[in-house]
Formats: C-alpha cells, structure tokens, sequence
C-alpha cells in the first residue's frame, strides 16, 4: 500500500474532531479503523489532506449491556470484541453471525461496528442485523446531539446521513424481547470471507406459533440495505409452514433491485435472497 501524503491528526477529545474539521472542512476525513478508507486513499477513490483519527477518544470507547437498554457499542468498538462478548453471543446471535463472516480475523480486529455502517456499503454485513433488530445511532455535533435509526443511517453507496460536522458516538441495540427469534445468512460465491453477493437478517417474534411482527433486511441486493416490506407482509400474523415461506422468498425476490457485477449477476442475486429467506424461516420455525 502506497498512501497519498496527508497530515494525521489524533485529538484525544470530541471537541477537538470538531474543531478540526470546522478548521479543515472537505480537506479533512474522519477514521476510526480506516479499513475502508486506508484502501479508499490508496486507489484514488478518496483523498484528504488531513486525516483525523478517533482511536485516542476514550469517550468513543466501550461496549456494555444492560437488560432494560440493551447492547451499547461506543463508535471506537472493533467487530471482533463485539462478537466476543457474552451478552451478545447470548441475546444477539445474528449481529455475532454477521461479524463472524465479515473479512479476516485481522479486519475484524481492527474495524469498528460504527466504521461499517458509516462506510454506507449496501452489502455492509452489521447493517441488516442492527436494522432488523431496531438499534438506533446516537449522533453528536459541536451543538447539538441526536438519535436516529441505523435504518436511516445509511441512505445510498457511499452516503450516509450524518450532518457536515457530525459522527456517530455509540450504537444502542435494544434489549431481547420474549418469543425473539432472529438470524444472520450470508452468501459468497468466492469465498466465507468475501464481500456478500446477498445477505439476509430475519427477526421475528412468534407466539402461539404465528408470526406476531416481521422484520426483514436484505444486503447487496440494493443501493443501500433495503427493508422487504412485502416479504414481511406475506408472514406477518401468519402460522409457519413450507408454502407460506416459498411465498414470502418470493416476494422479498420480486421486491430487491440488484444489479449485475463481478460477485453474481441480477438474476443469480434474486435467486439467491429467495434461498436465503426460505432457509432463514424453515430453520428460525424449529427455534424452541
């Protein structure tokens, strides 16, 4: 790797990223792992004069969980700590699934959950789990602080919503509720560890054996990670078994809009999310 100069800088306080990024603007970037930007600089698709690194913030740090708020992941929280910590391989075991697939160990232990979803990749492996499970991004700027979905979070490839002068400072996952069920499917042609040619997450809560509520993500099958909101209308209040799942695969097939590129074309894609939605059902319908 051959990087481009630029000067880096590491304040050690949130207010100090704001000033520099007032002070420097679109000159500047902002980087917690910088395993997407690093690559991004490197093959002209990016490039700054000013990096500005968030790892020396002790306020961005910490993961915790509590059972009445949840699973709190500070935006300096690297994926392998988060798939190896006990409340969430115990209450939340399709965003442990999502990281567990996610590029190599070394990735894992250097990228943060919240580098991910800012990255705004539609086949971002974190997103659909943390939508489907209803997280929420707790988003700080030099005036003001705001709370918004993740869902609403990543708005286009490469986009997200964040204002001008702002960054994410923890993602809050709420707690588990009873009768939950959820699961994290991924499919790569080219290898366990490759970027996601269609992905899946799947939570639900089943009671008396119906389908209460349905929540559907799907990844790499859209520009950003898509709801199947038709997919989740064709279970919801609905008792499970092998017809209603092929209907549901097809919908959340019809619905998706991928494209054709170097991982699967348009069509393999669609195929694909059918087969993941209806293993997802078969296997989350014999959950106790």
């Amino acid at each position: 790797m051959s990087l481009p100069e630029f000067n880096f800088h590491m304040p050690s306080q949130i207010d100090e990223v704001f000033q520099l990024m007032r002070e420097f603007g679109s000159r500047a970037r902002v980087m917690s792992g910088g395993t997407e930007l690093l690559i991004k600089l490197d093959g002209g698709r990016l490039s700054c004069e000013h990096l500005i690194g968030l790892k020396g913030i002790r306020a961005l740090d910490g993961l915790s969980y509590d059972a009445s708020t949840g699973l709190t992941i500070g935006a300096n929280t690297v994926l392998a700590d988060v798939a190896a910590f006990a409340p969430a391989l115990e209450h939340y075991a399709c965003l442990v699934a999502s990281i567990e697939g996610l590029a190599t160990v070394q990735v894992r232990h250097k990228a943060s959950v919240a580098g991910n979803l800012c990255n705004a990749s539609p086949c971002a492996d974190t997103a659909t789990p943390l939508m489907a499970l209803g997280a929420r991004a707790m988003v700080v700027g030099p005036e003001s602080s705001r709370e918004l979905a993740v869902e609403e979070l990543i708005v286009g490839p490469g986009e997200n919503s964040l204002g001008e002068f702002e960054i994410v400072h923890s993602i809050i996952v709420p707690p588990p509720r009873e009768h939950q069920r959820s699961l994290f499917l991924k499919h790569s042609p080219r290898s366990k560890v490759d970027i996601a040619a269609a992905s899946v997450c799947i939570s639900m809560l089943v009671r008396n054996d119906v389908f209460e509520e349905v929540n559907i993500f799907l990844g790499s099958v859209a520009p950003r990670p898509m709801r199947a909101k038709q997919a989740e209308l064709v279970l919801r209040g609905k008792q499970p078994g092998a017809d209603l799942s092929s209907r549901a695969a097809a919908a959340a097939g019809e619905e998706c809009s991928p494209i054709s590129d170097l991982r699967a074309t348009e069509e393999h894609r669609r195929h694909m999310i059918g087969i993941l939605i209806y293993r997802g059902l078969e296997q989350l319908t014999v959950q106790s």
